[in-house]
């Protein structure tokens, strides 16, 4: 009994706590701010392990530019042990995140701290009325896939 109570304290030590008060501002176009504060035993944390899980149902094929950059489903991220807070930039603008932080040392991983939501990234209003629109992604995709040319 001495043995395993002597065990349950040894595991008890070897868990790190979780980053605390996880908090997400809208920032600017495509970047989020995310903060968190430290556990109490932060000295202990060599990094944090941040990731943002896509949560917009609609794909998005075109942008402002033409046809969609890479935008993954899911980003990650890993921050050094003193940081508490980043900007997360390159986000898909109009677009929610599921988002999940946990401390890490060593091998050790804490327990994850998550925000079901975050808010909207942020989108540019446009400033003119667009001018010389041409059809891109979805027209062309359909023009080719019923030979309309």
């Amino acid at each position: 009994q001495l043995q395993a109570s002597a065990e349950l304290v040894r595991r008890q030590r070897s868990v790190l706590a979780p980053p605390r008060n996880l908090r997400i501002t809208p920032y600017s176009f495509g970047k989020l701010n995310i903060s968190w504060s430290a556990p109490d035993d932060y000295r202990q944390i060599d990094s944090y392990e941040l990731t943002l899980h896509n949560l917009t149902a609609v794909r998005r094929e075109c942008t402002m530019d033409g046809p969609a950059r890479e935008n993954p489903d899911r980003v990650a991220l890993t921050l050094r042990g003193d940081d508490t807070w980043t900007l997360v930039d390159n986000l898909l603008p109009d677009t929610f995140y599921r988002v999940e932080i946990r401390a890490a040392s060593g091998q050790l991983r804490s327990p994850t701290e998550r925000m079901p939501s975050s808010p909207r990234v942020p989108a540019l209003p446009p400033r003119l009325a667009p001018k010389n629109v041409r059809p891109l992604c979805q027209i062309a995709k359909l023009i080719k896939e019923h030979n309309l040319l």
